[in-house]
């Protein structure tokens, strides 16, 4: 079987944090079986080069960085830097502006990707541009930073108006499916969210505050 991937790209988008900068890098990728999006669970590999083939990975500092990640139609999403075993990502591997990730499952590799913008946001610290509030999206126009009008939206899977944080995406034109408030801790069932209230004794966060079986 002969698997591809393909990344999402998010071009020229900053996110602009009035605090410290993540030591993380979401990723979002597409698995193909043969042009056919797979579906189940895979351990994805990931490691950074400063070189398109050959070398010595920048991050980590040495073999790969392991996600055991759930495939839904060829989509997923991983946060490189907090993987096993968890290796943060320091913004000095971007100085040199060289940067390929390679990917492996267990039984494949695949060619490089280039990475661009996004993961060099890691950088943003340094920069003397400031955004008004947490979260503020600035995009490079090829002269300066602009506001825009991009937004994180997270998707609902059970349709009961809670998003999940690990399934996100920046657009100024959202999908079906996502919308732009997160806090769903099971975003497979509908009863389960930020809104519910807490059932004693069945195990369960069901209002999604990092509690089980809470007192009221």
């Amino acid at each position: 079987m002969r698997r591809l991937f393909t990344c999402s790209i998010l071009i020229l988008l900053i996110v602009v944090a009035v605090h410290a900068v993540p030591s993380s890098i979401t990723y979002q990728g597409k698995l193909l079986d043969n042009g056919t999006p797979v579906n189940g669970n895979y351990t994805l590999s990931f490691a950074i080069f400063e070189t398109e083939t050959g070398g010595n990975p920048i991050w980590p500092a040495s073999g790969y960085e392991t996600h055991n990640v759930l495939v839904e139609n060829g989509l997923f999403t991983v946060i490189l830097g907090n993987g096993t075993p968890q290796n943060p990502i320091q913004p000095a591997i971007f100085n040199n502006l060289n940067a390929w990730l390679e990917i492996k499952t267990q039984t494949a590799s695949f060619p490089r990707i280039q990475m661009h913008n996004v993961p060099y946001s890691l950088q943003a610290e340094n920069l003397s541009i400031k955004g008004n509030n947490i979260g503020d999206l600035l995009m490079w126009d090829g002269g300066n930073w602009i506001p825009t009008s991009f937004k994180i939206y997270y998707r609902d899977f059970d349709g009961d108006g809670y998003g999940d944080q690990n399934f996100t995406i920046y657009t100024n034109n959202p999908l079906p499916g996502y919308i732009e408030t997160s806090g769903d801790c099971d975003d497979k069932n509908i009863s389960i969210n930020p809104n519910q209230p807490e059932i004693i004794g069945d195990g369960i966060d069901n209002n999604c505050n990092g509690i089980i079986d809470e007192s009221n």
